[in-house]
């Protein structure tokens, strides 16, 4: 029976787009995470400030660039323009949103209904790439060359912004880039943002506006700390009891005070070394690792902090071992999965 509510591209997006970029901005376990876990004090704030205005400024332009090492949130800084310009995203988003939070203050500085094309590009090809935009456009082209083509022969009239996520796991990071990309950044009444790794951008040639989230000016340690601090205690997750939970008593201090300390040493091992990048992906697995424990650690015995996984792989031992007798077949099950992009596992063993 067909249903007249169905919408299948809300603002253009297939479903597994909208998960892409809803993923990024909760940032938490997507079985239970209700609300939005993307925190910004002020790196975080800066960096989604010079987004929001480059794409509201109407001078000229050229290609905007955010990068980052894995894990520092160039995917999440991407997803807020996406979500908050559609309107019934941008709804949820500041229905949730605490007042002065990244998410109110980026929805302050972009106004609704800023006309934006989002495509996240892992495994696309580029003329994969340029129909996803085309069709965006209200274009019928298929390739890149007959996209390129279509505008020099019809500009779009007024602007839109295209934003491209994982350039660096297309099929083909330089040709999409230089191909396709670069290209539309010079068209009349196209702005072009992408979110790519550094070792890629290589043929992204002078760009209007480059966010690299490892240097100095985009570092927030504090959002770090306060990012981990809410997944200890799932504050974002309704009905999840974690080891961190407020307002439980334990032999050892209250678990608020356990909380605020573990998430500090947490964020201390998500950041580069001199404090050069913070990896929000590392502290949110560093963090679930930790709030999967019966209790929370306790934090006045000396060296407190090394009964903590002190890397990804530790969190990733412990997490199996809580399967018992299971955790053989799970290592198995994944070791295959773990292959299986590709070519596939080694023959020969």
């Amino acid at each position: 029976f067909p249903n007249p509510c169905h919408q299948p591209g809300l603002a253009g997006l297939t479903v597994a787009d909208q998960q892409h970029w809803l993923s990024r901005v909760r940032g938490g376990p997507e079985e239970s995470t209700a609300g939005f876990y993307l925190t910004g004090k002020t790196g975080r704030l800066r960096a989604a400030a010079h987004l929001a205005a480059w794409m509201t400024d109407p001078g000229p332009k050229g290609l905007a660039v955010v990068t980052g090492s894995p894990g520092t949130g160039k995917s999440a800084l991407l997803a807020l323009p996406v979500l908050l310009s559609d309107r019934f995203r941008r709804a949820d988003l500041l229905r949730a949103a605490d007042p002065g939070s990244l998410i109110q203050r980026t929805a302050g500085l972009l106004p609704a209904g800023t006309p934006v094309t989002a495509i996240h590009a892992r495994g696309l090809n580029t003329d994969q790439a340029a129909g996803a935009i085309a069709r965006a456009l209200g274009r019928s082209s298929s390739t890149a060359s007959e996209l390129l083509e279509d505008l020099d022969t019809t500009p779009e009239h007024g602007r839109r912004v295209v934003i491209v996520d994982a350039v660096d796991e297309a099929t083909s990071p330089a040709t999409l880039l230089g191909g396709l990309l670069v290209p539309l950044a010079r068209q009349p009444g196209l702005q072009v943002a992408v979110g790519a790794r550094r070792h890629v951008l290589s043929g992204a040639g002078d760009t209007g506006l480059t966010i690299d989230l490892g240097t100095r000016e985009y570092r927030d340690p504090q959002a770090l700390t306060d990012y981990v601090h809410r997944l200890l205690i799932a504050s974002e997750e309704p009905g999840v009891t974690t080891a961190y939970t407020p307002g439980a008593a334990v032999a050892h201090g209250g678990r608020g005070e356990a909380a605020v300390a573990v998430a500090a040493a947490i964020a201390q091992r998500a950041t580069a070394r001199e404090g050069t990048s913070e990896s929000f992906l590392i502290g949110r697995l560093l963090a679930l690792s930790a709030r999967g424990r019966t209790e929370p650690a306790d934090i006045t015995s000396e060296g407190w902090q090394s009964e903590l996984s002190a890397s990804l792989a530790e969190a990733f031992d412990e997490d199996l071992a809580r399967l018992g007798n299971q955790e053989p077949l799970a290592r198995a099950l994944l070791t295959a999965l773990a292959w299986a992009r590709g070519p596939g596992l080694p023959w020969e063993n």
